[in-house]
């Protein structure tokens, strides 16, 4: 695992570890795999794409024999890390999930735990189709995920006759009114915000000040934070927020053994300071590879790159993030997901790892 570990946006890199932990302790208890125990081994990388190369030559240099990397904590460690992971045929996994580690023609080896952007961008969608707003802002980063999830936006609202505004913004600002200001001049019906990090905070805060009240749909990445620790309730007016369905359970899934097993396990490992989904779904991709070593009868990184494009879903799935098969194929190297994954809810609060009604 070479993950980001220390600085503001450590969190990301401890939760994969914990996710990691919990999911090899569980695997272990009934023989790890192939009757092997799990063993993990995690460095550092301090968000820096040159530093985790470097750490990655100096494992795969060290003479010990890895089955599986966490190739980075961000997008830009991953696109680093996947070229000299793939030379050597080292199946890998990330957390970040960047659209270009998508590629089986390039990085057949790596295969993401998240569903591409478009999966993400499909519920906010329909539930904008579906609560009768015509017109529609989207304020995005300029960095590469959000001129991606921009044009995502873009190609679907076309394809459904709605009127789309983009609004690009510099993440690296410290101040947003200025394109607050030129989009609310344009009078959408809805703001759909795509941010990370401290920008949410800003941007909303410039928001509240402007007393613009247009409805705002928080999505998946700007909601990877407790917002109602950052904002005052005037602030967060009209705000509602897009989850993945596991942060916000059910009474059915809080029922399901599968889903107590892995809550227990992570929560075992220390404070869930995330929603959930960020720790479960590390958690189950080592459940995927370890279905598909099973699957294999072996480690052979070929073997079980076969196995996860052909992957037979067991019945109980074991595992609970995406709740179904999750669709690996030799075109699809990410998991593929439905409207029903991902819920829109009102603010919510963060209490241990799920999001409840504040």
């Amino acid at each position: 695992m070479i993950v980001n570990l220390t600085g503001v946006s450590s969190y990301y890199g401890q939760s994969s570890v914990q996710a990691f932990r919990a999911a090899a302790k569980v695997l272990n208890s009934s023989g790890g795999m192939l009757n092997r125990p799990i063993k993990i081994d995690y460095v550092d990388s301090q968000g820096d794409p040159t530093k985790s190369v470097s750490l990655l030559t100096e494992r795969l240099n060290s003479g010990t024999k890895y089955d599986l990397c966490e190739c980075g904590t961000f997008s830009a460690e991953t696109l680093a890390l996947l070229p000299p992971a793939t030379k050597v045929k080292l199946l890998s996994t990330e957390s970040g999930s960047p659209a270009a580690g998508d590629d089986p023609a390039t990085y057949p080896y790596n295969f993401g735990p998240q569903p591409s952007l478009k999966y993400q961008v499909q519920p906010i969608v329909s539930y904008v189709q579906k609560s009768g707003y015509k017109k529609v802002g989207v304020l995005a980063s300029t960095d590469l995920a959000g001129q991606t999830q921009m044009s995502l936006y873009q190609q679907q609202f076309a394809a459904i006759g709605i009127e789309m505004i983009p609004q690009q913004y510099n993440s690296t600002r410290l101040d947003f009114t200025a394109e607050l200001q030129t989009l609310q001049a344009k009078n959408p019906d809805v703001v759909i915000l795509f941010s990370f990090g401290a920008a949410t905070g800003i941007i909303l805060k410039n928001r509240a000040k402007l007393g613009w009240t247009t409805p705002l749909i928080a999505d998946r990445t700007s909601v990877g934070q407790d917002l109602t620790t950052l904002l005052s309730k005037d602030q967060l007016t009209n705000v509602s927020e897009q989850h993945v369905a596991v942060d916000v359970p059910t009474d059915a899934l809080r029922k399901n053994p599968r889903w107590q097993t892995m809550y227990a396990a992570v929560q075992a490992e220390g404070p869930l300071v995330q929603p959930l989904s960020g720790y479960s779904a590390m958690y189950d991709a080592l459940l995927y590879f370890a279905t598909a070593v099973q699957q294999a009868g072996s480690t052979d990184p070929d073997k079980v790159r076969q196995a996860l494009e052909n992957m037979k879903t067991p019945n109980p799935v074991p595992w609970v993030t995406w709740p179904h098969g999750i669709g690996y194929s030799s075109k699809e190297h990410f998991v593929v997901t439905t409207n029903e994954d991902f819920a829109i809810t009102a603010l919510t609060h963060l209490v241990n790892g799920l999001d409840v009604p504040a």
